[in-house]
């Protein structure tokens, strides 16, 4: 029987950043036995001199770990510190903060624009808990929309745009539409005023 593999997840407490790490634990999961560890990080979990200095104590009670995974730009100095006091992998998820080549694999979605390099491996969207079940409605979709952020920013004119021709383009189809924390606020109550009312829209909450 194969030995399970040992994983660390390191997780800073942010709802999207915590399904992007359980998303990849639970696919490891459907392909192999793993072991896995949830280490929570903050600011005050390790710093520079703990790098240096090969610590990590939050891992000091563990398995040693394979793979060290994380997401979300708190966890990037911990998930380094724990992989030269402990070994393993690292792999961090989204572009990260700090240079791609500190760490063993990078997942990057494709609109973050990731550079061609070995270690760099894009992702069609973030990864995520959910799976594929049952059969796909075409007459039904969904659209979520995000927000502004430090990669991108945000043109509501322009993506008004996208959503008429979306809705024009696609005859038959009976859409949901729902925003999330970055959404600037009004922008769903001004969609039916800009001719986009042929589509249920749902508050996030």
């Amino acid at each position: 029987m194969n030995t399970p593999l040992v994983v660390w997840r390191l997780h800073d407490g942010r709802p999207g950043h915590d399904s992007q790490s359980r998303g990849l634990v639970a696919a490891l999961q459907r392909r192999t036995g793993i072991h896995c560890h949830d280490i929570a990080v903050d600011r005050r979990t390790c710093s520079i001199a703990d790098l240096l200095l090969r610590r990590f104590t939050p891992g000091d009670p563990l398995l040693r770990p394979d793979l060290l995974i994380g997401a979300g730009h708190r966890t990037h100095l911990p998930l380094l510190a724990a992989r030269r006091a402990h070994g393993g992998r690292t792999v961090v998820l989204m572009r990260p903060s700090l240079p791609l080549g500190l760490f063993d694999l990078c997942l990057v979605p494709e609109h973050d624009r990731p550079p061609r390099r070995p270690n760099v491996l894009t992702t069609r969207g973030a990864l995520n808990t959910l799976t594929a079940a049952g059969e796909h409605l075409p007459e039904r979709a969904l659209i979520l929309l995000g927000g502004p952020s430090k990669h991108h920013g945000w043109d509501a004119e322009g993506l008004q745009q996208q959503l008429r021709r979306l809705l024009a383009g696609s005859p038959g189809v009976r859409f949901t539409l729902t925003g999330s924390r970055r959404t600037p606020a009004g922008f769903r109550e001004r969609l039916p005023a800009a001719g986009i009312g042929d589509c249920r829209i749902v508050p996030l909450q």
